[in-house]
């Protein structure tokens, strides 16, 4: 899972280096199997640990949250972009996803 989060955390910066389509579905590519990696430990770590019976509730919750999260950083990413540019942009949600993927890393080393 880390590793998959890891990984995910690389993509902005290939879209930095990006000149051409071939380039572009390359780097989609390894976000797929990166997300493929990450995703599906977490959703294991979090199906096991809901409460019985409250099963429809918890996911609903995570997913209302995550869509408000995606929500704000949609448009705070636009907000960037239209300031700083793209370039820029993805060096910013790499750097960020790097230091949550980090302390992800010292969270399940204790």
């Amino acid at each position: 899972m880390r590793y998959g989060y890891f990984g995910m955390a690389l993509i902005p910066i290939g879209y930095f280096f990006v000149k051409n389509i071939w380039q572009f579905f390359l780097v989609q590519t390894f976000f797929a199997f990166a997300a493929a990696i990450g995703t599906s430990g977490w959703y294991h770590i979090f199906s096991r640990n809901i409460p019985k019976g409250r099963e429809g509730s918890k996911w609903n919750g995570l997913k209302g949250y995550v869509g408000i999260a995606d929500g704000i950083s949609a448009t705070l990413g636009g907000l960037l972009t239209i300031t700083l540019g793209f370039k820029m942009t993805f060096l910013v949600a790499s750097f960020l996803s790097l230091i949550a993927t980090l302390i992800l890393f010292k969270i399940n080393s204790k």
